[in-house]
């Protein structure tokens, strides 16, 4: 009974892992002429380098796009380890941007508990003030920024970037 039980919850596991894994980000059009035609309708501005001379060895095209409030940048890689290194890199990164902004909240939150009463209330506000930006800013780095890979195809950028890039 205790192997029937322990197989299940290894297999649960297995399946879990391997779901959290296949469903992650958004993925953006992948073909990145028709990614680039589609951001420019959408009025973002858009950079597609092909020409090997321009790119790193380990890269075969890449796409850059932004507005006003969003942006997706998409890199093809000749091989799948480059590209499976390069989402780890921007993976930490983000996780990193994350930890980073969680861990000033934290500070700040601890400055107005324990200090407080030593305080001046213009120093208050703007701790509160800068508050509200960290965790605003935090919403929005967990909420709209995506990393992805498929293949050899690394994307990191907001999820709206994302959806513009497939067109309308």
């Amino acid at each position: 009974m205790k192997r029937i039980l322990a197989a299940l919850l290894a297999l649960t596991l297995l399946v879990c892992g391997a779901l959290t894994l296949t469903s992650c980000a958004p993925k953006p059009e992948l073909d990145l002429e028709e990614a680039k035609d589609n951001l420019e309708d959408a009025d973002y501005e858009v950079s597609h380098v092909d020409d090997e001379d321009m790119l790193s060895p380990a890269v075969k095209e890449s796409l850059s796009a932004h507005d006003d409030d969003n942006y997706l940048y998409i890199v093809v890689f000749n091989d799948t380890k480059s590209a499976k290194l390069a989402y780890k890199e921007f993976k930490l990164e983000s996780d990193q941007e994350i930890e980073a902004l969680e861990l000033e909240i934290k500070s700040i939150k601890h400055y107005l508990k324990k200090y407080e009463d030593d305080l001046d209330s213009d120093v208050i506000d703007e701790y509160e003030d800068e508050l509200k930006d960290l965790e605003k800013e935090l919403e929005e780095e967990k909420d709209e920024f995506v990393v992805g890979r498929s293949g050899k195809t690394v994307w990191y950028g907001t999820k709206d970037a994302i959806k513009d890039s497939k067109g309308k």
